[in-house]
């Protein structure tokens, strides 16, 4: 079994028409196993979270405004407080991670950097040998 996609603290895993029962009975029994683990260690340290534990953004300009304004490059360290003017994402899979048009936490430039540190996909930031940098909204 190989994960179409792995990132810090999670990963995506697909089956297809070709993959055979065993396989999907070997996902499954591996996905308990982990499901376990996760539900023991959240009850000894209360440090696991439902997905990244860093909570949803919060909307200050609709999506479909956000989308047209005018927008500045800045650093990611410069970010926090302000307004993201493109999706960020990790593909695969693309979830957004940010939505044009959301409020840039402490907490998601942490996720961003770790991401891009990790030399993970981020998708929607520049990295170069001065930083990473994203579009905000002015």
């Amino acid at each position: 079994l190989q994960p179409e996609m792995a990132a810090g603290n999670y990963c995506l895993a697909m089956f297809t028409v070709a993959d055979t029962e065993e396989g999907y009975q070997r996902l499954t029994k591996a996905l308990l196993e982990i499901d376990k683990e996760l539900t023991q260690m959240s009850y000894k340290c209360n440090v696991w979270h439902k997905n990244t534990g860093i909570p949803a953004p919060e909307t200050v300009i609709p999506l479909h405004s956000a989308w047209d304004m005018p927008r500045k490059r800045v650093l990611l360290s410069k970010a926090i407080g302000k307004i993201a003017a493109e999706f960020v994402n990790l593909y695969p899979p693309g979830t957004p991670i940010l939505v044009p048009g959301e409020r840039i936490t402490e907490e998601l430039c942490d996720r961003i950097r770790e991401d891009c540190e990790k030399g993970l996909n981020v998708q929607g930031v520049e990295q170069n040998e001065d930083g990473v940098w994203m579009n905000c909204i002015e």
